[in-house]
């Protein structure tokens, strides 16, 4: 029959795609298999993630996988858990087929009459179809467990909500509320819980319009569907409302983004529609030790003519198909017509006359294009659902027309079919429908490591080295490339980079961590370490890097720094070494000896001044600060409020408000730094001045002063110079010329802080030449050897830095660019203009250029300035590349449209001076990408003196922490308690879990009622990320809570309520029976 023919073609499928006793790992992974308790235990109090990074809130749909989860625990009783995500895959080949063949089964008879063998036949093609098509193919190339689950469960989804509207009884009412609770686990990615809801919202729609169906019965459908969902739903609208805009703004999705919408459009054509075509089979991996196509095979396939023919034809015969049962007048049918409409709409991502509408809801509705920036892997199986549905309506028509011999004609067309529908899909016939490279065989140290882990403490926070780069995708030795695997296994929390796109925390973690191990600043690497507190390092020598051999290096780097720092190895194992750390704690409420408020913009920085220079510290908008840095946050790569007048940049900051007399701290320059100056070799009064440029000026309370800069120098000649005087000067051998005719020259000039100037040099006058020969003191520098600070009154003030700035600006028309395309595919040009260049790219050509940065060496701090336009396609990237360090220390997408951003760069005082390179690149995505860019420029800048800038409000701004606490408890990710005897007013208790509003803190007196609670307790951020809690005097339990996670619970009472209501409904069923 049709079941045992798709199961037959299931099986088939399976075993040419299975590597024996390998593992189906890579890529985007889940494995609970290796901690089900764990992982069980972390879906159940989902809401907030304990265990990614510094703790955040969950931005998937965490509880979501509950159901397989489930499912995979009880069949681990029997199969082994290298066989787990290979059952899970094979059984959504196997559902999704089976479901499309009921689906069409349902639409292609009436409502009380058993199918007809002619349906049977046209469901067995629909659920071939469904099961054979270029869609799935790119689903389970690289199989995901949201996207395996989709596909199994979308045909039943829609053939319960299409059952119950054609008839609708409470019966059927229970059943869409069974089916859309087992098949959740397809919504732990919430955008395919979207993708259904429209497409039913669609399907309802349509049949409302044409009073097919009553707005009663559409409302009881949609209740259910959101009834079974609670569990997860609520905590996923929880984020979207509140936390959404940080994925937005992280690092990785603000470079990836554009592009993924781009890729999308140029595989949006009716063609690739037509075919299922999307972009993964143009997705460049690297493969072997090249770069080349993720998907060879499948490309060189599908381009072939008669796999176009073949696939042509059967989307046409789908299209009339859909029209067919229009025709038929079915209640259902106009639905599916209005879901054909939709999904080819989708599948264009804004291409040509379909994509009209997909840009008009880019535009006008919220998160409507960051949710379907790629919209193939959303709609692409759904299309194919739809496609598969309209190709058995036209089978099931034609097979109507005949009135004899319909057996043999319905298996000569069901055979056929298969036939036609296999020639598109052959390669997975040949072990290609799930990449080779996603079947490993994953190394035993491991399954070693977990089990060590499980024996340490489990509130002690794990990080993962080495630090390859912000992207969290990386290759292994042993071919695994993906996003990792090791949080699923180890239940303490793990710091890593994958959670940075959920966590700006977690995002500025790594920046300071990078600038730390990168500047081989140890002292900071450690401060870093115990700032965010990290307890263990886990250190995996078999991650590597494409096509740079940097790894090995960074591994040896690390390891002399941990040793440093005290770090003792406490497990090793082929290529994986535990360190345990000096720095951390094993518990995640603590409470510091000592404390300082302070007040400043940390996030997403690569620098933290206040930790740095003040230790433990607290901050909050309504708490009193007794230290601000007013500038910390130009530490960040892109500054967003730079502004120029002329030729001065301007940094305002307005600053919290400041009750009493305070000071304004300027930090002297450090000895021995790199100190670079613009100098001017200027006559006056026939006298020769040595003058060195204004650092800029300072702005607060109505004052203005100049910041701190080297005096004048008056240089001791005999001649009185006049306007033919010409010569040079060197100070410490870096040339200044005083040019003839010339009132003043600028040159640039590096020195050694408070450290000797070495003057000599030679003027001529008149035939008269004189020599010059001096040394300047360290005593030269004391207007800078030493802080400088300045009263600051009381009220509510805006600090404004005006500081002059003097590009030094590349020569864009003078350098030569190439295609940088991996495969040099497309063509470019370049034109130069007076306004600047411009690169266009069209047909995936990148055109790239690049040379050094003038003027600014690797030891110097500064600012990097882009201006020009971004005309068609994705704007400029830019790569700022340290040959010493050997990584892109800035890479950064230039903004749409006009842009003149400036971007900052720290100084590698501990590194060799070299200069930097920058490349910048114009790249096609299939249609034509067009940019100029009008300058680039760069200048010397002293960004850490700026940074360290602060205002000091209390002669004693270190808090001495009074407080004793004993007897933690936790419960869940959500709950803590504490014994807490506080002597003071201004105690605080700590959570080391990523600060967010949803946490509570409630004390309950320990000598008075309970109903004298004092809560909730006032609640800061400690030390840039956690959480703290500021406890009054007295002996108190404290109870701290993440309330969010009650949303949770409230969707699983809905979800047992519904389960309790279908129980009941059959009971009484059996009782009427």
């Amino acid at each position: 029959g049709p079941l045992a023919v798709l199961s037959l073609l299931v099986v088939v499928l399976a075993a040419v795609n299975f590597s024996p006793g390998s593992w189906l790992s890579g890529w985007d992974n889940l494995h609970p298999e290796f901690n089900f308790g764990l992982n069980i235990g972390r879906s159940l109090s989902s809401v907030w993630q304990e265990y990614q990074g510094l703790g955040l809130l969950g931005g998937m749909s965490h509880a979501a996988d509950l159901p397989r989860q489930l499912f995979l625990f009880v069949i681990s009783i029997v199969i082994p858990p290298q066989l787990h995500r290979y059952l899970w895959v094979w059984l959504s080949w196997w559902c999704g087929a089976v479901g499309a063949y009921f689906l069409a089964l349902l639409l292609f008879s009436s409502k009380d009459e058993r199918p007809s063998r002619i349906a049977r036949a046209a469901g067995l093609v629909a659920g071939s179809a469904y099961l054979l098509n270029l869609a799935m193919v790119q689903y389970f190339y690289v199989p995901y467990e949201s996207f395996s689950s989709f596909f199994g469960g979308l045909p039943w989804l829609l053939w319960a909500v299409s059952w119950y509207y054609r008839s609708p009884s409470s019966r059927r009412l229970a059943a869409l509320f069974l089916i859309s609770l087992v098949a959740s686990s397809a919504f732990y990615v919430q955008t395919l819980f979207v993708v259904f809801v429209m497409l039913v919202a669609v399907m309802t729609l349509c049949q409302l319009a044409v009073k097919k169906l009553s707005v009663k019965d559409a409302f009881l459908a949609g209740v259910v569907l959101l009834a079974a969902n609670a569990f997860w739903l609520l905590p996923s609208a929880y984020f979207t409302l509140t936390s959404a805009q940080v994925t937005i703004n992280s690092k990785v999705n603000r470079l990836s983004t554009f592009e993924s919408q781009l890729m999308n459009q140029a595989y949006g054509t009716p063609l690739n529609i037509a075919l299922l075509k999307g972009y993964w089979l143009n997705y460049q991996d690297f493969q072997n030790g090249s770069y080349s196509y993720l998907m060879p095979e499948w490309r060189a396939h599908t381009d072939q003519g008669y796999v176009v023919g073949i696939g042509v034809t059967l989307w046409v015969l789908s299209a009339l198909g859909i029209l067919l049962t229009v025709r038929r007048g079915d209640k259902l049918s106009v639905g599916w017509l209005c879901c054909f409409v939709l999904v080819t709409v989708m599948l264009s991502s804004g291409n040509g006359p379909l994509g009209a509408a997909f840009n008009w809801a880019s535009r006008n509705i919220p998160l409507f294009g960051q949710v379907f920036r790629t919209a193939f892997t959303k709609w692409s199986v759904a299309a194919a659902l739809v496609y598969a549905i309209g190709l058995g309506s036209w089978s099931y028509w034609l097979l109507s027309q005949f009135r004899r011999n319909q057996i043999m004609l319905a298996g000569l067309w069901v055979f056929l079919t298969t036939a036609a529908l296999s020639c598109v899909v052959w390669p997975a016939f040949q072990g290609r429908l799930i990449s080779p490279l996603m079947r490993l065989a994953q190394p035993a140290a491991y399954q070693e490591l977990f089990r060590f882990l499980a024996s340490e403490p489990k509130q002690a926070r794990v990080i993962t080295l080495p630090l390859p780069d912000f992207w969290a995708w990386n290759f292994y030795s042993w071919d695994y490339r993906g996003s990792g695997f090791l949080w699923y296994g180890i239940e303490q929390p793990i710091v890593d980079r994958n959670f940075d796109v959920w966590s700006a925390n977690n995002e500025t973690l790594y920046n300071q961590l990078s600038t730390a191990f990168f500047g081989k600043d140890e002292v900071a690497f450690g401060t870093v370490l115990q700032q965010y507190d990290i307890r263990y390092a886990v250190l995996d020598e078999s991650i590597t890097v494409p096509n740079r051999d940097v790894i090995p290096a960074q591994v040896t780097q690390l390891k002399e720094m941990l040793a440093t720092l005290g770090a003792e190895r406490v497990w090793s194992q082929d290529f994986l070494t535990v360190y345990k750390l000096p720095t951390g704690s094993t518990q995640f409420v603590t409470s510091p000896k000592s404390y300082t408020p302070v007040w400043q913009v940390g996030t997403y920085t690569r620098l933290d001044p206040a930790y740095q220079e003040v230790g433990p510290y607290i901050s909050a908008a309504a708490l009193r600060p007794s230290v601000i840095y007013p500038f910390a946050q130009l530490s960040r790569e892109q500054w967003a409020s730079a502004a120029y007048v002329e030729d001065t940049l301007r940094l305002k900051q307005e600053l919290p408000y400041i009750d009493s007399s305070a000071q304004l701290v300027i930090p002297s320059i450090a000895t021995g730094s790199a100190y670079p100056v613009q100098v001017a070799l200027q006559r006056s009064d026939g006298q020769l001045e040595l003058r060195f440029a204004a650092a800029g000026e300072l702005s607060i309370a109505e004052q203005t002063r100049p910041l701190p800069q080297l005096p004048t120098l008056t240089l001791p000649i005999k001649s009185a110079l006049n306007e033919n005087s010409f010569g040079t000067l060197s100070l410490n051998g870096q040339t200044v010329r005083l040019a003839t005719g010339a009132a003043e020259a600028q040159s640039w000039v590096t020195l050694r802080a408070n450290s000797p100037i070495t003057v000599l040099g030679e003027i001529t006058t008149e035939g008269t030449t004189e020599d010059l020969s001096l040394e300047l003191p360290s005593e030269y520098w004391s207007n800078l050897a030493h802080p400088t600070v300045i009263p600051v009154s009381t009220g509510r003030h805006t600090l404004q830095l005006s500081i002059p700035v003097q590009w030094s600006t590349v020569p864009l028309a003078e350098l030569e660019s190439q295609n940088c395309d991996v495969f040099r595919r497309g063509s470019y040009s370049v034109q130069h203009q007076t306004t600047g260049t411009v690169y266009e790219a069209s047909d995936y050509a990148g055109v790239c250029t690049g040379t050094t940065l003038p003027l600014l060496n690797t030891r110097l701090s500064g600012l990097l300035r882009l201006s020009g336009e971004n005309i068609l396609g994705r704007s400029i990237k830019f790569y700022v590349s340290d040959p010493a360090t050997q990584r892109a220390d800035l890479e950064e997408l230039l903004a749409r449209g006009n842009f003149d951003e400036t971007y900052a760069l720290l100084g590698w005082p501990n590194l060799p001076a070299q200069l930097y390179g920058i490349n910048w690149e114009t790249r096609s995505f299939g249609q034509n990408s067009l940019n100029k860019l009008s300058t680039v420029e760069v200048m010397p800048i002293n960004l850490e003196r700026l940074i360290r800038m602060k205002i000091v409000l209390s002669e004693q701004p270190q808090v001495e922490n009074l407080i004793e606490q004993s007897n933690n408890w936790k419960i869940g990710t959500y709950q803590y308690g504490t014994t807490v005897n506080s002597a003071r007013d201004a105690s605080i208790i700590t959570l080391a879990q990523g600060y967010d509003p949803g946490w509570l803190g409630i004390a309950l007196p320990l000598q008075e009622s309970i109903l004298n609670h004092i809560g909730p307790l006032p609640h800061v951020t400690y030390n840039g990320w956690a959480n703290a809690w500021i406890v009054p005097r007295g002996q108190y339990q404290v109870i701290i809570i993440y309330w969010p996670q009650l949303l949770g619970f409230l969707g699983d009472v809905i979800v047992l309520l519904g389960l309790i209501s279908c129980l009941r409904l059959l009971l009484q069923k059996r009782r009427s029976s």
